[in-house]
């Protein structure tokens, strides 16, 4: 008797600590979310990433998370973030080392971190003016 009673104390406190350092797992991984909208209902893991936008004296253009799973959705979404500079007309976007942006280049930078900045390219109205 006194055996089995060492021995479900023992299951207990083996249960016990297992489920306290599952509890007490650092996430590091703070970017993963649950999303049932992108899977059509299924529970996935979608890692998040961060795109940053410096409008170069424009206005601001606030930051969006994008994921991979759609990687269309984030060119359309990072197409639709147009700043506005008073005398120049925005031609796009560049990536911060300025080669011109591409989803490609974005996905390759993805690889590297998960905060990309992109760069506003402007043209000064008074060019485009003369070019006509």
């Amino acid at each position: 008797m006194k055996k089995k009673l060492l021995i479900c104390i023992f299951v207990v406190l083996v249960l016990s600590l297992s489920l306290f350092l599952v509890a007490c797992g650092d996430d590091k991984n703070n970017d993963v979310k649950k999303d049932e909208e992108e899977s059509g209902g299924g529970i996935i893991d979608i890692v998040s990433y961060t795109v940053n936008f410096d409008s170069d004296g424009g206005t601001p253009v606030a930051s969006v998370k994008v994921s991979l799973l759609n990687a269309a959705k984030a060119a359309e979404t990072i197409a639709n973030a147009k700043p506005t500079k008073e005398g120049y007309t925005f031609a796009g976007w560049s990536m911060v080392n300025g080669d011109d942006f591409s989803i490609e280049k974005l996905l390759a930078e993805f690889e590297k971190t998960k905060n990309v900045t992109l760069k506003a390219v402007w043209v000064e109205e008074s060019i485009l003016n003369g070019a006509l």
